[in-house]
């Protein structure tokens, strides 16, 4: 499957995509507990006045991106990672969509960090971003 093949490639082979990692555990806890999200709104409302817009790079099953879209404190996440993850980040974005408030929007994006022409587009498409976060990366 393409899915084999490119998590061959790369550094953690076949778990890309079938693990939560327990950073990524932490990390989701931390988006939800106050006051950090608070804070991160805060800093980016100084810039614009609107809430941040983050990009959560190698999102695997989505735990930490779906996190900061359900915080509220977000205008936009960016979920990411390779092409062949992306069907399982649409599902994950779909099933929790309920728990997203609805000023908060929440898109999925495939990403393979190589690509520096891949990088560009979605940096111009989708960025500026105020918040990049990985889970375990």
């Amino acid at each position: 499957s393409s899915h084999a093949a490119e998590a061959q490639s790369s550094a953690d082979g076949l778990t890309t995509a079938s693990t939560v990692w327990d950073a990524g555990i932490v990390l989701a806890a931390m988006m939800l507990c106050r006051p950090l999200p608070r804070v991160i709104a805060s800093l980016a409302r100084t810039r614009d006045n609107q809430l941040p817009v983050c990009l959560d790079l190698g999102s695997g099953t989505g735990i930490v991106g779906i996190s900061a879209a359900a915080s509220g404190i977000f205008r936009r996440v960016l979920l990411t990672d390779l092409p062949s993850v992306t069907p399982l980040l649409r599902s994950n974005a779909v099933r929790n969509a309920a728990a997203r408030p609805a000023e908060s929007a929440l898109s999925v994006e495939p990403l393979a960090w190589e690509d520096a022409t891949a990088i560009s587009a979605l940096a111009a498409q989708h960025g500026p971003f105020d918040v990049i976060v990985g889970g375990d990366l």
